[in-house]
């Protein structure tokens, strides 16, 4: 027993007596009660409750109680008691008109021996809104406790019937061990983020998780805090930070416990403020010294979910995924996994059975995750994958009657179930389209400048960079290569540079021997930090070097290297654009569609090409048409950057002039043609055509689309997507079909 005090002024010396001290078998919860009834059920009042600001108590006919609603953020204190272990329960209420997603109810109890706040649950209520909630707490703390405090941002919340009791029973709505995800950032490898699940949209996914005690105990007293900012998440030991900012907490221990795991955990700052550099398992013996950050918890596990698939991916069945967020109907969710090379995912039975099996362990359902779009679509009462395989509905959850044309992946009783429908979802599953065989591999350049290696270009983060050295002459010139581990048909060698860097003339060669190239090309760099080269038809090549010209050093931050592997890494078309990302610069970029079509946003895309090789599936005269409010140039070649032109065409929009009689007379308005029609061209079954086109102005926000008109009149709607490559393949085989045309 150790009694400490203070007489007087704190900066004054004194002496302290302490006289007739004596102990006696009692339990201090018998000690008398602070004024005030902690039990309220708000019928006759605030009772002993502290409630910052709320209003006056109201009588809610639907729970035959009174309740209080307090507004955001506030903070609710209990009347002063003395506890140790006991079960604290109360009932809230969100209105279901919070759009924010990190409203958060946090429940701390105050520590009896030096006041401290120990946290003891945070709840995110953001997917419980619009009913009535009831929350049971186990609050256990050998020193005992005198207050309960309840802080809520976020929102305005109801509260009603706050009670505590002795009596434990079944107290706890929720278990006191947590398990938690961490993740480093895609942006930020050396940056990590702590959360309760593994969700982390468009961006990394787990690299391990541990669990942790949400409680304290005797083995794990010790808090640590989650904080997150705009930019950064944060571990604190402290709260000293604004409780706005809290997200989650867990208890560890300073000194290894039986069956733990420890911990290392280091903490840097930049502008924006402090975050998570390292967090990492490792070993319980170790030098520890006090200034070093390792903690204890009850079980740390590194995972491998990623498998041999780059960062911001998952691996399922061999296939890299990754979850892409936000509100948006199938087709442009297509088009969205489009941008980076990408597909909605085509999944067999068992990948979907693994995919299931990997969102429950990441806790996907706990966020709101109950839907996914896939790439499973219905063609003539077939339902078929992106992937071209047809789906055999053994479980008959698919309609072939439904004129709902997309599939999704559904949470149905307690599984994931094929659904079809056709409404804008909130999630969407996508797939890495081809292998980079220059990610992880082992490349060299001509010198290096200090802490930027060679391999910082193929480790698959965009903001990591290789460099070399400065030539001594200008004669001298900077390379870069790569050697496969065997010689592959490559088609694409995509290059990232940095933003703001000069952008230098580079030359691209493919080399089978290592001696002289079998394919070069000069890439003159100007304005866009994405290029791509597209060597036609795939070339078989073991070596890929890559040089500056005129003497300059070579910066190069990602090179991904595509081999013709299957014909569906080669569909679709691809989409350069070209707008004003800040006021100073233009910036181009490209990606790749679906299809001749794309949405187009007010004042962001004066400029688009999309280009694609069309294999016709029928003999005959055609022509092509542009639906939407844009005007386009149409170029149709034998091949890319052949001048053997077969047809140059001007689609522009049609004016028509309309009279409408009104309060003050006579109005006169115009309005733009949506369709427009190419000159006729003749185009042979099975042979390839390159076509460009370039729309030239947007007058608004619209969508458009290109169709081919036989000349009967009939359309073939919307190129497919089995017709469209924006890389010439080496061979394509064709099969006859009498009653569909030609098939890929």
């Amino acid at each position: 027993i150790i009694i400490f005090g203070e007489v007087g002024d704190p900066g004054v010396k004194a002496s302290i007596a302490v006289d007739d001290v004596s102990f006696e078998n009692n339990f201090c919860d018998e000690l008398p009660q602070a004024s005030g009834s902690f039990n309220c059920t708000f019928d006759t009042g605030f009772c002993g409750w502290q409630l910052g600001e709320t209003t006056s108590p109201e009588f809610q006919s639907d729970l035959n109680q009174y309740t209080v609603k307090s507004k955001s953020p506030s903070t609710l204190r209990s009347p002063e008691i003395f506890q140790r272990k006991a079960c604290f329960s109360f009932q809230y209420f969100v209105s279901s008109d919070s759009y924010r997603k990190d409203i958060r109810l946090l429940v701390f109890v105050r520590n009896a021996s030096d006041s401290e706040l120990l946290p003891f649950r945070i709840e995110n209520v953001y997917y419980e809104q619009g009913r009535w909630h009831i929350i049971n707490i186990l609050l256990d703390h050998e020193s005992a406790f005198d207050r309960v405090e309840i802080h809520h941002v976020e929102c305005e919340v109801y509260f009603a019937n706050f009670n505590i009791k002795s009596e434990i029973g079944n107290c706890n709505s929720n278990s006191d061990v947590k398990t938690f995800f961490v993740s480093s950032k895609k942006s930020s490898p050396k940056e990590y983020t702590v959360s309760k699940n593994g969700v982390n949209c468009d961006l990394n996914y787990p690299t391990s998780h541990f669990t942790a005690r949400t409680i304290p105990s005797k083995d794990y007293p010790i808090p640590m805090y989650l904080f997150s900012s705009s930019y950064h998440t944060s571990l604190i030991s402290n709260m000293d930070a604004v409780l706005d900012d809290l997200i989650g907490y867990f208890y560890v221990s300073k000194t290894s416990q039986a069956n733990s795991s420890a911990i290392y955990y280091s903490i840097e700052d930049d502008k924006y403020g402090e975050y998570i550099s390292e967090f990492s398992a490792t070993p319980l013996a170790g030098n520890w010294t006090e200034y070093v950050d390792v903690v204890y918890v009850k079980r740390h596990q590194n995972h491998q979910d990623n498998g041999n698939c780059p960062p911001g991916y998952f691996d399922i069945m061999n296939k890299c995924l990754w979850l892409m967020c936000g509100g948006s109907y199938p087709t442009y969710a297509e088009n969205r996994c489009s941008r980076t090379f990408g597909t909605l995912a085509s999944l067999d039975e068992t990948g979907m059975t693994r995919l299931a099996k990997y969102l429950d362990n990441i806790k996907a359902r706990s966020v709101g995750i109950t839907q996914i779009t896939v790439g499973l679509s219905k063609k003539d009462r077939q339902w078929i994958w992106n992937d071209g395989r047809v789906y055999n509905n053994s479980e008959r959850t698919l309609d072939i009657d439904s004129k709902n044309a997309y599939a999704y992946l559904t949470w149905e009783g307690n599984k994931f179930v094929l659904k079809d429908g056709n409404v804008p979802s909130q999630h969407h599953m996508c797939e890495k389209r081809g292998e980079n065989l220059a990610y992880n591999s082992w490349p060299n350049q001509s010198s290096t400048s200090p802490e930027f290696s060679s391999e910082l270009a193929v480790d698959g983060l965009y903001y990591t960079c290789s460099l070399t050295l400065q030539p001594t002459k200008r004669s001298q010139n900077s390379w870069w290569k790569i050697i496969l581990d065997e010689p592959a048909k490559i088609y694409s060698v995509k290059i990232r540079l940095p933003i703001f860097a000069e952008k230098p003339l580079i030359t691209v060669g493919l080399r089978d021997d290592g001696t002289l190239p079998n394919f070069a090309k000069d890439l003159e760099i100007d304005g866009t930090s994405e290029n791509i080269l597209i060597c036609e038809p795939p070339l078989l090549a073991r070596y890929v070097m890559i040089e500056s010209k005129e003497g300059e050093y070579l910066q190069l931050c990602e090179v991904d290297v595509y081999a013709a592997g299957s014909l569906n890494d080669m569909l679709g078309v691809m989409r350069t654009f070209l707008y004003r990302r800040f006021y100073y610069m233009e910036y181009g970029y490209f990606d790749f569609a679906p299809s001749f079509s794309f949405s187009s946003s007010y004042g962001n895309d004066p400029e688009q090409e999309l280009k694609a090789y069309v294999l016709a599936p029928y003999d005959g005269m055609y022509k092509f048409t542009l639906h939407g409010s844009v005007n386009a140039e149409l170029l149709v070649t034998q091949q890319r950057d052949k001048k053997d032109i077969l047809m140059t065409s001007s689609l522009e929009r049609g004016k028509k002039f309309y009279a409408s009689k009104g309060f003050f007379g006579l109005s006169f308005s115009t309005r733009y043609a949506r369709k427009t029609k190419s000159s006729t061209i003749m185009l042979e079954a099975c042979k390839f055509y390159f076509v460009k086109l370039t729309t030239t102005f947007t007058e608004r926000s619209d969508t458009l689309k290109f169709t081919i008109e036989r000349k009967n009149g009939s359309y073939w709607h919307t190129v497919e997507k089995t017709n469209l490559f924006w890389v010439l393949p080496v061979t394509v085989k064709v099969a006859k079909d009498t009653t569909r045309g030609l098939r890929v």
